[in-house]
């Protein structure tokens, strides 16, 4: 899971609350938002036209979520928005050509946590 912190970080470096995370699992434990997709409700049957979306997904499959949005935000470019967490490679520079870079981490950098054993959560 993201970190809560971070991601609370990012949504204020946003000026808008986050409406849906697009990519949680299917009891939606590791979602940030009220509302989610996950592999039973698919993000990609998600109509997110004039959504605000927080988007981490499967790095090996991340260039199906940009297309979901960039084909949502077709019809509604103006309040249609989202965040994407991706790893810093050239495998994405085509796809994610006209968006724009708001934040980026040092490698080493902790973002990603799982739940302990008492209920609470640790960097990995």
């Amino acid at each position: 899971m993201f970190s809560r912190a971070e991601f609370i970080r990012i949504q204020a470096m946003t000026g808008r609350e986050f409406t849906i995370d697009a990519a949680c699992n299917d009891d939606g434990s590791n979602s940030h938002c009220s509302v989610y997709a996950s592999p039973k409700q698919s993000f990609f049957k998600h109509n997110i036209t004039g959504e605000h979306i927080w988007v981490n997904a499967p790095f090996e499959q991340a260039k199906q979520w940009i297309n979901h949005y960039k084909r949502c935000k077709a019809n509604s470019p103006f309040d249609t928005s989202a965040v994407f967490v991706l790893p810093k490679t050239s495998n994405y520079d085509k796809i994610i050509q006209g968006m724009s870079l708001l934040c980026e981490y040092p490698k080493g950098t902790q973002l990603f946590t799982i739940p302990t054993k008492e209920g609470g959560r640790e960097y990995i």
